[in-house]
């Protein structure tokens, strides 16, 4: 009886910035950082075809063109493969960081799938999930550097006061594409 081979699905992290993901093959456009591969996301070294899922976390608010990168994205997945991205959602992401230069809504990757209206005759990707996240800042260190003469008693209350900060709060949105 033959027995397959245990086939492990190849996965990149696209943009993976300081961030190892196991599993994964990190590219980024910058040296220092967790990168196997130093290129563009819009000009990948890679085969087409040859990816069972691209994860894509903060690094598409950052692209000029983000046609070409979902189009270099699609090309080399594998048939049904996934491209999972995490984005700022909404304009606050905007102010996030100056090198943000677009937001995201929850119909902006709409015009990349099939349930996207009818905005593209052929569509390339199939909607599997959506979500909108909150969270925190782990930034107590900046608050207590800035604003450090604010007399404040107790842990709680500085807790307290930065939870009412809505620059504290960041919202993302994360959407799961399969290839069609």
């Amino acid at each position: 009886m033959l027995v397959s081979p245990l086939v492990r699905p190849r996965r990149l992290n696209l943009g993976c910035g300081r961030t190892r993901r196991q599993g994964y093959i990190g590219v980024d456009l910058y040296r220092g950082g967790a990168a196997d591969i130093l290129a563009l996301a819009d000009a990948l070294p890679f085969r087409d075809g040859s990816f069972d899922e691209v994860y894509a976390s903060h690094v598409l608010e950052h692209v000029p063109k983000i046609e070409d990168v979902i189009q270099e994205i699609h090309r080399i997945l594998k048939p049904k493969g996934v491209l999972t991205a995490v984005v700022p959602y909404g304009l606050q992401g905007l102010l996030a960081a100056p090198t943000h230069i677009r937001a995201f809504g929850w119909d902006s990757f709409h015009i990349w799938t099939r349930d996207g209206c009818d905005l593209q005759s052929n569509p390339l990707f199939a909607t599997e999930h959506r979500a909108i996240t909150n969270w925190r800042l782990p930034l107590m260190w900046h608050f207590r550097k800035y604003l450090g003469r604010i007399p404040l008693t107790s842990e709680d209350e500085v807790g307290r006061i930065r939870s009412r900060l809505p620059i504290w709060r960041r919202t993302e949105l994360t959407v799961r594409l399969r290839k069609l």
